[in-house]
């Protein structure tokens, strides 16, 4: 194991594992700009969510987020121990052998669902329900590393698991990357600022990006869509304040 990685490993430790997000890990260890704006709500306040009868993913959801799998031959015993802990829902630091960790990333079936802008989007199943996320941005050093998992995504409760990129410090986030996985039913994602400024970015293949003409102003709330415009979902760091 590298030092970078053995950083990563001590930093995971004592990390919740229901929701957890080794990309969090990996930022803080390589003290990176970027802020996850779902990490930055569950600091600042609660979540606020809407009932969402109307999302038409019940029955479907064994269906969505199909694509195109990824060799276990393409990734490192590293990134096969970090995938297939996630997977599992077990912090990366347990120890795992090399076959456990192969066991797992196959039973995980790594897929990439989506290609935008050159960015490839992956998804891989978690053991006992949902999903783990990972982007690979080109360039990146370290692909297929880095990963958010969550047991409820994608449901009703969950149907977006939002990987935004945000600016300035966690009590005045200003989005720089409007991005994201969501799944069947969601038309769009928008994002609304404390001045009343919206951006939205659509959803294709159960995933939006946005990275032109986002406002420059404080994040209220990000919000999902269904196709008629209604929204479905919410979230955010100032519930109750965002106009309108």
């Amino acid at each position: 194991m590298t030092e970078l990685e053995s950083v990563l490993d001590e930093l995971a430790a004592g990390a919740p594992v229901r929701r957890s997000s080794w990309n969090d890990v990996v930022a803080r260890a390589r003290r990176a700009r970027r802020r996850r704006f779902a990490v930055l709500a569950a600091a600042a306040v609660a979540v606020l969510t809407l009932a969402i009868p109307a999302l038409g993913i019940g029955g479907r959801l064994t269906d969505v987020f199909s694509g195109s799998p990824v060799r276990t031959e393409e990734l490192s015993p590293e990134q096969l121990h970090v995938l297939g802990a996630m997977a599992a829902g077990v912090t990366p630091r347990l120890p795992a052998s090399a076959e456990e960790s192969l066991a797992r990333v196959q039973a995980a079936d790594l897929r990439r669902i989506a290609t935008r802008e050159g960015t490839s989007y992956y998804v891989a199943d978690r053991e006992g329900g949902g999903l783990c996320v990972t982007i690979n941005y080109p360039g990146t050093r370290h692909p297929f590393s880095g990963y958010s998992c969550s047991p409820d995504f994608p449901s009703p409760k969950m149907p977006v698991l939002d990987e935004s990129v945000f600016g300035g410090p966690p009590t005045a986030p200003v989005i720089r990357r409007l991005e994201g996985f969501a799944a069947d039913g969601v038309a769009s994602v928008e994002v609304v600022t404390l001045a009343g400024t919206h951006a939205d970015a659509d959803v294709e293949d159960n995933v939006y990006l946005r990275t032109k003409d986002l406002p420059r102003e404080i994040v209220c709330e990000i919000n999902a869509s269904a196709a008629d415009g209604s929204v479905i979902y919410r979230f955010g760091l100032r519930p109750g304040r965002c106009p309108g």
